[in-house]
């Protein structure tokens, strides 16, 4: 863990000084990690480790919600959501076509909601003034593209039918 810790740092202190050569200031705490965030989905996206990169997109909208940047974090919220409804999995470049037919990368049996990203995504909707209409169309905006590049199996029309249903929604 200490080990991890480091490396973390490491990776934070040389991406804040790349930052601060390329910005005409020093980055805030804010810019560095989404920076952070975004070089880690990226690692996890090409090791195949769904889950994490599914977990690193949740960081990224609450650091998107705590600078006020509600339709980027709702645009991360969803797009956990929708892993989520997917079965998002940890591979860790499983290549072997064998084994990927026995342990796919996204399997929806094992795909479950969070209750606490549901209510994200609720308040968060609410915030920006979004009627459970335009919600779905940002859902499905984010949702479709992921859908056909990731080669998901379930539809984001499907996911979203399920989804709706359990999204605590404000009492009008």
């Amino acid at each position: 863990l200490q080990q991890e810790y480091l490396q973390s740092q490491d990776e934070f202190d040389q991406i804040r000084l790349t930052l601060a050569q390329t910005l005409d200031h020093e980055p805030s705490y804010e810019e560095v990690f989404q920076e952070v965030y975004n070089k880690q989905s990226l690692r996890h996206a090409q090791n195949m480790n769904w889950g994490l990169y599914r977990n690193t997109r949740y960081k990224l909208a609450c650091l998107q919600a705590r600078t006020n940047r509600l339709e980027l974090a709702l645009r991360h919220l969803i797009e956990v959501s929708y892993l989520d409804a997917n079965g998002a999995q940890n591979l860790g470049r499983a290549h072997d076509p064998e084994f990927v037919k026995e342990f796919p990368l996204f399997d929806p049996k094992h795909g479950t909601q969070a209750p606490g990203i549901l209510t994200e995504i609720a308040d968060t909707s609410k915030s920006l003034g979004l009627s459970e209409k335009e919600l779905e169309q940002a859902f499905l905006k984010v949702a479709r593209p992921m859908f056909s590049s990731l080669k998901l199996p379930k539809s984001p029309e499907d996911a979203w039918a399920e989804i709706a249903n359990e999204i605590p929604w404000p009492e009008s």
